[in-house]
């Protein structure tokens, strides 16, 4: 680290669990950056559309996302989930695969390739829900995800995992429900939830999720490097 001049981190959080940058730092976050042309993606009015997108995992908790949607389809016919997103791990993609076998009321839409960005902004575009169902685990804990300030950007209402300092952002921007995915009948708790989206994000929020934020800061440091 010593012959390092400056750090870039990713999350506020970085600085609390790493020492070695010591005051060289600057955060950059995860913030949203529209793209020239964003299209959306048809679908059918009549579904409630959920989607879980990014890169798909287990610790993401992919299987948690497959397991509720499947119960709710009993209690709320006209859920849909879309899975869309890049698998790493072949025995995930096989696990998934056949977790979905048989359940009209998930879209599988993954690849071993990264999906374009593009891509993924236009369904969410097109989506009623954002689904950020992340399991328990010390190298998310004090991350903000990037879908995150997609969703805020894009005002779509998120169902997210506990988590104090998701909580807090979901709140202060009235952005959708934290919530404990393995409650026992979870389901219930959604099917009242999902039919009403209209309600989040109704007056303005101190939270700025677009890069441009950011970019200002980034520059500085560009340019102070070159001096």
């Amino acid at each position: 680290a010593w012959g390092i001049h400056h750090f870039i981190l990713a999350e506020k959080g970085y600085q609390n669990e790493l020492s070695f940058p010591g005051s060289k730092v600057t955060v950059l976050e995860n913030k949203y950056a529209p793209l020239p042309t964003e299209a959306l993606i048809p679908t059918a009015p009549e579904k409630i559309r959920l989607l879980l997108t990014g890169t798909i995992s287990y610790d993401y908790g992919v299987f948690s996302a497959i397991d509720v949607v499947t119960r709710l389809h009993s209690l709320l016919p006209n859920i849909q989930l879309t899975i869309l997103g890049h698998i790493a791990h072949p025995p995930t993609y096989e696990a998934i695969k056949s977790a979905c076998e048989g359940h009209t009321c998930i879209d599988l839409q993954v690849s071993a390739q990264p999906i374009a960005h593009q891509k993924v902004i236009a369904f969410m575009k097109s989506c009623d829900w954002l689904m950020l169902p992340y399991l328990p685990n010390k190298s998310t804990e004090n991350c903000i995800p990037a879908k995150i300030y997609e969703a805020l950007a894009l005002q779509i209402p998120m169902l997210i995992s506990t988590n104090p300092l998701w909580d807090n952002i979901i709140k202060e921007a009235q952005a959708g429900v934290s919530i404990d995915f393995s409650e026992h009948d979870v389901e219930h708790l959604l099917a009242e939830i999902l039919i009403n989206p209209g309600q989040y994000y109704q007056s303005p929020s101190k939270i700025d999720p677009f890069w441009s934020s950011e970019e200002g800061k980034f520059v500085e440091l560009i340019e102070k490097s070159m001096v």
